[in-house]
């Protein structure tokens, strides 16, 4: 029941492989050609966070493999960056804006400089990367002129222009990686058996696993996947704002391949207009290191997972004019048989939601209302200004082989 921000923004330059901006944004380079520096980086949100330099001065960028690098609209005009031109410009719904892009002369990420390095400009006010504090994203565009080890225990990232300098054991699993026009990288996965392509590296996407909705109802349709739950209504915020009301999809994939990697009864997620990915709820159980020279990425596994089943209480929520609202609900639940799109939330288990209470949708980012470990719990809403208390009792769609729980 945690505020759902599953996947901030994948931002890419929407004209054909052709245009202009796609040229750009395969430029750059570093000043050092032999180099290996160690620095760390901050989960915030739930989001890798790093410090770059520019103009010898340090500003937080969010790290995000699914994207292009972008500045927001007041580092760029501090720095004075000088536009190239302007492209439409999607989020993860294809919703498109005209932003202007532009080149910057240098960022330094430890003590090694980037040049000339493309990146668009966006206006970060009214959008959840103001709920974030930072000053940009860092995309697989500027990456791409480096080899990154990703050590997700320690906290650090180790980038070198050499793979040969970092101590990688024999036993890592090995993967092609196919690299975009603004340097996006994706590999391909069997999911039950079946090849599927094109699954984003995205470290922009704070999940685990998504499936494209037409994969999903192929497998659905063959009876590759038989266990699953159904929702509808809003679910995910992406750049620009929040999704339309969709059907959605909470999944059990029996087997999944990554390489030599074999994944057993993985709860995947489908939103329509969302692509396959691979987000950071996958990559943190691994040492990742991603070669864009070489088209490769290798992961080392650091940490067991852990089966997770699939219980919820029913509804997903959002914030809106300092309000919360039902959002979401999931079919075969309590809160189906209840609770309706758009109702206020008033309480929670005698937490008070109700007005005059101001709240903000960035206090809640990461987030849940309640605490997940009870069996029920009540409600009072505001529906057509009369208030309705209903006692919700959480659903097991998956069932369990230990403690964790996975709740929407």
């Amino acid at each position: 029941m945690k505020y759902i921000l599953l996947i901030l923004a994948v931002l890419i330059f929407s004209g054909c492989g052709g245009s202009k901006a796609n040229e750009y944004l395969k430029q750059g380079n570093t000043v050092q050609k032999d180099y290996k520096t160690t620095i760390p980086f901050e989960m915030r949100k739930g989001f890798m966070i790093v410090k770059v330099n520019i103009g010898n001065e340090v500003y937080d960028f969010l790290l995000d493999t699914g994207s292009s690098t972008i500045l927001s609209k007041e580092l760029a005009d501090k720095i004075g960056m000088t536009p190239l031109g302007s492209e439409n410009v999607g989020d993860i719904f294809d919703e498109e804006k005209r932003l202007q892009y532009g080149k910057i002369e240098n960022i330094k990420i430890g003590n090694i400089d980037f040049q000339n390095t493309v990146g668009a400009v966006l206006d970060f006010e009214g959008t959840v990367l103001s709920c974030l504090n930072i000053d940009g994203l860092l995309g697989s565009n500027l990456m791409r002129h480096a080899v990154w080890d990703f050590n997700f225990e320690n906290q650090t990232i180790t980038f070198t222009n050499n793979e040969d300098s970092l101590d990688i054991p024999n036993n890592n699993k090995g993967k092609k990686m196919y690299v975009g026009f603004a340097g996006i990288p994706s590999i391909t996965i069997k999911v039950n058996n079946k090849n599927v392509l094109n699954n984003t590296v995205d470290f922009g996407f704070t999940g685990e696993i998504t499936l494209r909705s037409k994969e999903f109802e192929k497998q659905k349709r063959s009876e590759r996947i038989t266990q699953y739950a159904e929702g509808y209504g809003k679910v995910l915020e992406g750049a620009y704002g929040q999704g339309k009301s969709s059907t959605f999809y909470t999944s059990k994939i029996e087997k999944i391949k990554i390489g030599d990697i074999v994944l057993n009864d993985r709860i995947v997620r489908t939103y329509a207009g969302v692509h396959n990915g691979l987000g950071l709820g996958f990559f943190k159980d691994y040492r990742v290191i991603m070669n864009w020279g070489d088209n490769r990425i290798k992961l080392i596994e650091k940490s067991q997972h852990e089966y997770e089943g699939y219980q919820t209480y029913g509804f997903n929520w959002m914030v809106k004019d300092n309000a919360i609202y039902i959002s979401a609900l999931i079919k075969n639940t309590s809160a189906s048989q209840n609770l309706e799109l758009d109702d206020r939330v008033i309480a929670i288990n005698g937490t008070d939601y109700s007005e005059g209470t101001e709240i903000k949708k960035c206090d809640f980012i990461g987030k849940g209302l309640t605490d997940n470990s009870n069996d029920e719990i009540s409600i009072t809403v505001l529906r057509k200004n009369k208030r309705h208390t209903f006692n919700l009792k959480k659903t097991e769609f998956f069932p369990l082989l230990d403690e964790s729980t996975t709740t929407l």
